[in-house]
């Protein structure tokens, strides 16, 4: 049975036993009020130990919860992240994983893996514990204090717009069913679950919009429902494109298109013209905001396109722009006494 013990220095702890283990956990706190309810919360919560008592156990009950909650992208992260966890600490007690075990973890993997991918882990950490802790299924949380290193802001991989054309009309000549996904993915921006997903309820030919929304068994990574103007040339391949499905494109045989063939295609289609090898399928959503910045447009309706949660995400880009701030910047005009400063026309 856990005890509430008053340390020499003021603080109240709970002592209890793991294993032959003698366990202080902190309450951090002097009061004693404070001490009790804290107490008392952790007596319940300790119930439900001989429910869920193992980072496997947890991990499954949480991991259904994510597969019935959010997107597709966001299931196969928080499924690389959980085999990770349970890899480095092993079939632990979820109430003996601390925040130095977490620190550890951070820092063996920063060793060998980038910031950003070590950024997201450790958020994927942070959200798994406090899923366990709003099903009390433990006191705290233990990566709480943990700092998450900031991700490193690298211009993602893109194709230039000459090189984007050549492969459509390579694609074309060869009359590959493959085109038209090149063509929607680069002309749309939209990612590779949203492309497999799209039906033609989905198709506006009226308004010339798409809209990428929620379906049965897929969820939009935000959850959330956007609209996308058609490109001119998507307008015209949707217009005479058969609908052989209900989805938009089709896999063989009229199943649904498997996402390891649509990306594996790309890479395919990548290497035999000798381009960039970091190029993949999630760049062709590069390549529509880049493409898109060059021409001038606005990192505002940029965002909005792609369904960008926040601009930050969006200022990846900006550096590829300019010519629609140099422009505004130059209708500033300057007086200072008898001087005028004033761009020249």
């Amino acid at each position: 049975m856990p005890s509430l013990v008053k340390h020499r220095s003021g603080t109240y702890y709970i002592v209890y036993a793991r294993d032959t283990k003698r366990i202080w956990r902190s309450l951090k706190t002097k009061d004693k009020r404070t001490a009790d309810k804290r107490y008392q919360q952790f007596l319940s919560i300790d119930d439900h130990h001989a429910h869920i008592q193992t980072l496997r156990e947890a991990s499954v009950d949480v991991l259904k919860y994510v597969d019935a909650t959010w997107s597709e992208a966001t299931r196969e992260l928080y499924g690389f992240t959980v085999d990770k966890m349970i890899r480095h600490w092993g079939n632990r007690k979820i109430s003996e994983i601390t925040q130095r075990e977490i620190e550890m973890y951070k820092a063996d993997r920063m060793k060998i893996a980038s910031h950003t991918t070590v950024s997201i882990e450790l958020r994927v950490i942070k959200a798994f514990f406090n899923r366990l802790l709003e099903w009390k299924q433990i006191l705290d949380n233990p990566a709480k204090g943990v700092h998450i290193p900031k991700r490193e802001h690298i211009t993602p991989a893109f194709l230039r717009k000459e090189d984007f054309v050549m492969l459509l009309n390579d694609l074309k000549a060869k009359k590959s069913a493959y085109h038209d996904v090149l063509l929607f993915a680069g002309l749309t921006g939209v990612r590779k679950g949203e492309l497999i997903n799209l039906t033609w309820q989905d198709i506006d030919l009226n308004k010339r919009t798409v809209i990428i929304q929620n379906q049965p068994g897929f969820t939009t990574k935000t959850g959330l429902t956007r609209v996308v103007p058609m490109h001119p040339l998507v307008y015209d391949m949707l217009k005479i494109r058969e609908r052989t499905a209900k989805w938009v494109f089709p896999g063989d045989r009229g199943y649904q298109y498997n996402a390891n063939e649509m990306s594996h295609r790309f890479k395919v289609l990548i290497r035999s013209h000798n381009l960039d090898d970091r190029l993949h399928f999630h760049s062709l959503r590069h390549s529509c905001a880049s493409m898109l910045v060059i021409e001038g447009v606005s990192l505002y309706h940029v965002q909005r396109i792609l369904g960008h949660t926040t601009s930050r995400i969006t200022q990846i880009y900006a550096h590829l722009g300019g010519s629609d701030l140099m422009d505004a910047m130059s209708k500033l005009d300057i007086r200072l006494g008898e001087n005028t400063i004033k761009a020249s026309s």
